[in-house]
């Protein structure tokens, strides 16, 4: 489906979310429990809508709902600069440079992908312990069982739809054109690919690729199903996940695109990211001794802004990403208008056409 909806048609799925959402006003765009209780709708099921256009699924009425309610915070922005004025004339200053994406587990919230440093318990490392299940370690002491808990997670990400953030940066990356300077991504969970960009470095590989154990080859292979894990005689997995586990090295090829991008990009906006894993770090010192700013964009403060100078944003993904595209000139406002209306298809219908994009970070 790639027609926007109308607003009938749109007032129609906005009454699936019933009262479980706040309504965002032009007097309040962002209520102080709104992301609490987006994180619990989130977690529920919402029901198939059925249009003349086709049905929506419960996961793309998710995505249209809460792009509307991050649209109505952009809106308000745009009228009233006086929440980002700082920051604003810092953007202002670069406005039409090169720009590149920094993104962390954050950029995927709206997607109903649990950060694994959330606060409040939300992270999935608060509940499980990453080094059992996703270290070289762990794995090598039980195969099975990290295998196991990689195939859940794919069950999850099967059923994501891109958000209206990631909408944006294939957007903007189309408008740039050989100005873009990439998209370089800590997430494995393949929306990025999905929404559209072209080109992504994966530093932490994905989700939807299995290793060989002994060639250490990469394989396309989207199944969440353990039965259909490659198995060896014994029946042990002959396969590992295809991402950087504790204890990896990064893929040299990746590291060395993503570095020779982000030197010649003029503003880097880095979004949902706590900036606490090593991997990440030489990046990000990259970007700083290049670029000509760095965008923060961040319901919390990190380490982005406090120690490496960032303009912050103190906004989730949905509404500081487009806004600091627009600020950017990488992305005109009724181009976030009419992506906030389009329903967006969920990753299992779109993971076939990727197979050779995602095998790609050897080479």
């Amino acid at each position: 489906m790639s027609t926007p909806l109308s607003g009938r048609t749109l007032r129609r799925v906005l009454r699936a979310a019933g009262d479980a959402l706040p309504a965002p006003t032009a007097g309040d765009p962002f209520p102080s429990d709104l992301e609490r209780r987006l994180g619990a709708w989130r977690e529920s099921d919402a029901e198939e809508v059925r249009l003349p256009t086709g049905p929506l699924d419960g996961e793309q009425v998710k995505a249209l709902v809460i792009d509307q309610i991050r649209l109505a915070g952009i809106h308000a922005l745009r009228r009233d600069h006086s929440a980002f004025r700082r920051a604003r004339e810092r953007i202002f200053a670069v406005q039409g440079a090169p720009v590149a994406i920094l993104s962390g587990a954050g950029l995927s919230v709206d997607a109903g992908f649990r950060t694994f440093r959330g606060a409040g318990g939300e992270g999935l490392w608060e509940k499980v312990d990453p080094m059992t299940l996703a270290s070289i370690d762990g794995f090598e002491e039980d195969p099975a069982r990290s295998m196991r808990w990689y195939c859940a997670r794919r069950t999850r990400g099967l059923r994501a739809v891109p958000t209206l953030a990631h909408a944006v940066i294939s957007a903007a990356q189309d408008l740039q054109g050989p100005r873009w300077a990439g998209v370089h991504t800590q997430n494995v969970d393949g929306l990025h690919e999905t929404a559209g960009s072209r080109g992504v470095n994966r530093i932490h590989g994905s989700l939807w690729v299995w290793r060989d154990r002994r060639t250490m080859a990469l394989s396309f292979d989207p199944s969440d199903c353990w039965g259909d894990v490659p198995k060896d005689a014994a029946g042990e997995p002959s396969v590992r996940p295809g991402v950087v586990m504790f204890g990896d090295s990064l893929s040299p090829p990746v590291f060395e695109r993503a570095v020779s991008e982000l030197q010649r990009a003029g503003a880097v906006i880095v979004v949902g990211t706590s900036a606490q894993v090593s991997t990440l770090w030489p990046l990000l010192r990259t970007a700083q001794r290049h670029a000509d700013l760095l965008i923060d964009v961040n319901p919390e403060r990190s380490p982005v802004t406090t120690e490496l100078g960032a303009a912050h944003l103190p906004l989730p993904a949905g509404v500081g990403v487009p806004l600091a595209l627009e600020e950017l000139a990488a992305l005109d406002p009724g181009t976030t208008d009419l992506l906030a209306r389009l329903p967006r298809a969920p990753l299992r219908e779109r993971i076939g056409v990727l197979a050779e994009e995602l095998v790609r970070d050897d080479g």
